[in-house]
């Protein structure tokens, strides 16, 4: 660049000679030297000051990119950083430990390249592996030797997952706490949910391991998550030795019963274990879908769903808490059906105890009507979904559920009167009728499985329940069908008795 404004100076130079000496008829470059020239003409001496100064900050700029292009070119290998600390071992017995280090170059798509080998060094750690007591323990039980199992690893408590758990895993834990009887694995959660992180899953021990440290899968830790708390293994050490009633296997909820309450069908909730034991139940979780049930197991709803109520006369009690963390999806007939924590196992204390109300409507004397969801039809206390919809019996069944009802059940002769009623209003010939026939022969509704006290005529002649259903005509008659026949079909729920309508 600056060769080319001197060029253009010496062509300035020559045309302004040519403007000063008119008379002179030939172009003659003055012999004066080219400093000469350009300081006796302003426009050439600002011109040569413009070059200089050019020309040097050319050159700084060239100085500072040949020292950015050195930095860079060392950048671009920067090589392995040190490496860190040692983390602490991974486990117990066999584990290993780990330290990382970092490549400083540049990535490749920023014009670096990887560095050279591994940023990973492992070491193994821990080999001796401890054997006492203090490293497993049982929780939970009625006795020493038998609980939730938990190990003591990283410092903090956690469990062992359930999955593939087999007797030789059971084996050698019980052989660790010192307990020499062939176990019984008791399975997921039997002595309620752990807390912490879970350790292990799939152990695959042989039983002649010493702990279950040395056992193939104790490196395998749940790393994805697949084993969550309600999988916590539980184990008996001394299954021969007698249990307390509390956690014994074979406990089952059998009957139940309202205590306390004003009426009959309102009350403490008590539900008896074994043909022995009557406690209460934890109002933890409890809703009314476990009232549903419970009254349902009572035999006294009627149309209303209940209502939680407090008792108060609970305070006093002395007897156990049985039930505890409900779970009823509202579709059983026994509160032994719905999910539950192990009977005798709970987190409560009796000001907690649920208390119900089967029958609200029985707080008033005047007839009220029940508050019933969108396009439901309303019925002393019952909600009726009429669905212009023909489906099979399964796929009826299934859409009542997701309207959290049922098909539709007549008990009496007022309700069968309704529903000739409402099937001679839609103009159809019949309705599936959630009522089919068990393996003893007897026909029993599907919501409580008791058998109708209230039908027109005679009970429909099935030979074949797996594919012969229940249907109720316009004519009040109950028939058999083909279970995979579209008919109409009616939803039913019960409704929602109104705050101002209740007195407690």
């Amino acid at each position: 660049m600056a060769c080319s404004i001197r060029w253009l100076l010496l062509l300035l130079q020559v045309l302004s000679a040519a403007t000063q000496d008119s008379s002179n008829t030939s172009a003659v470059i003055p012999a004066k030297d080219d400093a000469m020239a350009m300081a006796e003409h302003p426009l050439l001496s600002y011109l040569a000051r413009k070059v200089d100064n050019l020309e040097q900050k050319v050159m700084a700029q060239e100085e500072f990119l040949s020292m950015r292009f050195a930095e860079f070119m060392m950048q671009m290998d920067g090589k392995w950083s040190e490496y860190g600390q040692w983390l602490p071992c991974s486990r117990k017995c066999n584990g290993q430990s780990f330290r990382f280090r970092h490549c400083n170059n540049p990535l490749p798509s920023n014009g670096g390249k990887d560095c050279v080998g591994p940023s990973t060094e492992m070491m193994p750690c821990s080999t001796q592996c401890l054997t006492s007591e203090a490293e497993v323990r049982l929780v939970g039980g009625s006795r020493a030797s038998e609980g939730r199992l938990e190990v003591f690893e990283a410092d903090q408590w956690g469990t062992i997952c359930d999955r593939n758990f087999s007797y030789s895993d059971a084996k050698v834990a019980c052989q660790m706490l010192g307990y020499q009887q062939t176990p019984v694995v008791l399975g997921a959660a039997y002595h309620g949910e752990g807390k912490g992180p879970i350790y292990y899953f799939d152990l695959m021990c042989k039983g002649t391991e010493k702990d279950i440290f040395h056992c193939p899968g104790a490196l395998k830790a749940d790393i994805n998550m697949e084993c969550r708390h309600d999988n916590d293994v539980s184990i008996d050490c001394e299954p021969m030795k007698p249990r307390t009633a509390r956690i014994d296997s074979a406990l089952k909820v059998i009957a139940a019963r309202l205590s306390g309450g004003s009426r009959p069908t309102k009350g403490r909730l008590e539900v008896q274990v074994n043909n022995s034991t009557w406690g209460t139940v934890c109002d933890d979780h409890f809703d009314t879908k476990d009232a549903i049930v419970a009254c349902r197991m009572l035999n006294m709803i009627k149309g209303f769903e209940p209502v939680l109520v407090k008792d108060y006369n609970s305070t006093g009690q002395t007897g156990p808490v049985l039930l505890d963390d409900l779970h009823c999806s509202g579709v059983e007939y026994d509160l032994d059906l719905c999910k539950h924590r192990p009977v005798g196992h709970h987190s409560c204390h009796h000001y907690e105890d649920v208390g119900i109300d089967c029958q609200p409507g029985l707080s008033v004397a005047k007839s009220i009507q029940a508050q019933c969801p969108p396009d439901f039809m309303e019925h002393k206390g019952f909600c009726y979904f009429f669905s212009e919809e023909k489906l099979s019996m399964e796929n009826a069944t299934k859409k009542c559920q997701e309207l959290d009802g049922h098909l539709l059940e007549i008990r009496d002769f007022e309700e069968n009167t309704y529903v000739n009623q409402l099937i001679m209003t839609k103009t159809v010939e019949s309705l599936w009728l959630g009522l089919k026939k068990d393996e003893r022969g007897d026909y029993i509704f599907d919501t409580d499985r008791r058998k109708p006290v209230y039908n027109k005529g005679t009970l429909p002649d099935i030979q074949d329940p797996e594919k012969e259903c229940v249907k109720v005509t316009e004519d009040k008659q109950w028939l058999e069908e083909k279970c995979d026949m579209l008919l109409n079909y009616v939803c039913q729920k019960h409704g929602k008795i109104r705050a101002r309508d209740y007195l407690p």
